[in-house]
């Protein structure tokens, strides 16, 4: 991180305690999908009795890898505000699956704005 960026607001990863049983529930929505796309493709069973099931098994099997992949995003999130003094604008950098994504915001009003930095310490 440069010099002229000062750090406003980090989110950090979330708890361990929250992100354990995240990717737990989204792995086991992630299972739940491949049982439901292989009944439904092959007829062959994961484990789920599924032969009195009625209904979609494309719709099924896409809205449990949705919630599933809403589940296993929790492990990587992460969420910086940074306020950049040369261009005087506002930088959201966001940490997803894959990648890195940052939007700069321009900032008319940054002139009068005064980045105060607090370090804790004894």
């Amino acid at each position: 991180m440069p010099k002229s960026n000062a750090l406003l607001f980090e989110s950090g990863r979330f708890p361990l305690w929250f992100r354990v049983p995240a990717f737990v529930f989204g792995l086991l929505a992630l299972w739940f999908a491949l049982a439901i796309a292989s009944h439904g493709l092959f007829g062959v069973s994961l484990g789920l009795p599924m032969s009195g099931v009625r209904g979609s098994h494309f719709f099924g099997s896409l809205g449990c890898f949705v919630i599933a992949a809403a589940w296993i995003f929790v492990w990587f999130a992460q969420l910086q505000i940074l306020f950049d003094e040369l261009r005087q604008e506002l930088v959201v950098r966001t940490r997803g699956y894959f990648r890195s994504h940052e939007r700069r915001f321009h900032w008319p009003a940054a002139e009068r704005f005064t980045c105060v930095t607090f370090t804790a310490g004894w």
